[in-house]
């Protein structure tokens, strides 16, 4: 728990800085002064004026702040912030947009060249920009078998073999592409067979028993499933497909945020799983997002 709550201490604070310093740097670019910039909120315990701008260190560690000339009250100097033109200002009000922008741009292109874990298919074979692939569960129905044993998003299918084989103390299949476990499952159906499966950083063993006649669009162990691997790019195409990706996930956020207004307009209510949170939610949630995340990442890592 205290290493949740520290890692999403940090990481807040850390965004807030990185999206201030966009509204500096953009602010610097236009010649609007900087007053102030300063890390914390007051009161201050030191502040140091390198040229013009006072970079002040504060007692409460819970963000951070740029003052610019003439952004709370109008003043008549050139390089008051109110005496810029409307789109010089939208720019400055969007650096800290901008700044995750380039941020998430960056970080991903590095992730793209030592290996970020990616959706492939069956056919993609295993080469030196491929690693370790693995089956993964990305859904599992309401009252299917998966759900009754416990199987649960995100999980990674090692091995399945019979119960009958189990019994007889034989091997298992071990499994790496979706079509394997699709084969083999429909191959026990009605039998009760044996999953071996990764849970973050815990190897477990499931039990149940595949649907003869299971409900339509659903499977006889009712998961669905992607095959995941660690793909890497050469470092000239890693920074195209870091900028690719932030482009393609802003635009699932933006989408995503779409929704939820007009079925919340439509239907008067949420999507379900939705919820709103505050900022203690959004800290804990963050925490337990970055661990995990971190974990599966090393997951991977290790097999190599």
């Amino acid at each position: 728990m205290f290493f949740t709550i520290l890692v999403a201490f940090i990481s807040l604070l850390v965004l807030v800085i990185l999206h201030e310093l966009g509204h500096f740097l953009v602010a610097r670019r236009f010649d609007v002064k900087v007053e102030e910039f300063g890390i914390g909120l007051p009161p201050r315990i030191i502040g140091k004026r390198f040229g013009e701008t006072i970079y002040s260190l504060n007692l409460l560690p819970l963000g951070a702040f740029v003052r610019l000339m003439g952004e709370e009250e109008r003043k008549d100097d050139p390089r008051s912030f109110s005496q810029k033109a409307l789109w010089q200002r939208m720019l400055i009000v969007a650096g800290g947009v901008i700044a995750f922008w380039i941020m998430a741009a960056i970080l991903l292109s590095f992730l793209m060249i030592i290996g970020a874990p990616t959706a492939i298919g069956d056919e993609e074979p295993e080469s030196v920009f491929i690693h370790s692939p693995r089956v993964q569960i990305v859904a599992v129905a309401q009252g299917s078998p998966a759900q009754k044993a416990g199987l649960k998003t995100g999980d990674i299918i090692l091995e399945i073999k019979s119960a009958k084989a189990e019994m007889q103390n034989s091997l298992g299949f071990k499994v790496s592409k979706m079509k394997e476990v699709q084969e083999l499952v429909e191959k026990y159906k009605g039998e009760e067979i044996i999953l071996t499966i990764q849970r973050g950083d815990k190897v477990l063993e499931v039990s149940l028993v595949p649907r003869v006649s299971p409900p339509e669009n659903e499977g006889p162990m009712g998961v669905a499933l992607r095959r995941v691997a660690l793909k890497s790019y050469p470092w000239w195409q890693a920074p195209w497909k870091g900028i690719e990706v932030t482009l393609q996930r802003t635009l699932v956020i933006v989408g995503g945020i779409i929704h939820i207004v007009t079925t919340a307009v439509k239907e008067r209510g949420l999507p379900q799983g939705v919820e709103f949170m505050g900022p203690v939610g959004i800290s804990v949630w963050i925490g337990k997002a970055t661990s995990l995340g971190f974990s599966y990442y090393l997951d991977f890592i290790a097999t190599i």
